[in-house]
């Protein structure tokens, strides 16, 4: 299943410098609940995430990327390279592969990524 993330950068990072570092405000996503459910989350983390909305703090270098996602239950630390395989852990603390293409758009301060 495919989710789109769309979030916003406090303060407001220049879209063609492609510098995701910072504090980011999840505001919206599509197919959350279907992707959750295909990939086996609990009912319990799927019913969560339906109504809490994560703060992310991203730190990258180039393609490198660790970020942390903050909740008010609980906190992940994930990294993962644009182009490589990764292992990430979910919130319910399970291993997955990953892999992330890339591909993001950018329509004044709100940014959409295709994960």
């Amino acid at each position: 299943a495919d989710v789109t993330v769309t979030i916003s950068s406090e303060p407001t990072t220049q879209p063609a410098d492609m510098d995701f570092n910072g504090t980011w405000k999840v505001y919206s996503e599509e197919n959350l609940e279907e992707f959750l459910k295909v990939i086996g989350a609990p009912e319990v983390v799927v019913k969560m995430r339906k109504d809490v909305k994560p703060v992310m703090v991203i730190k990258q270098t180039g393609r490198d990327f660790i970020c942390t996602m903050k909740t008010p239950f609980c906190s992940r630390v994930n990294s993962f390279t644009i182009g490589k395989e990764s292992e990430i852990c979910s919130l319910d603390g399970r291993k997955l592969k990953y892999s992330c293409s890339g591909t993001v758009h950018c329509q004044g301060r709100n940014w959409e990524a295709d994960l």
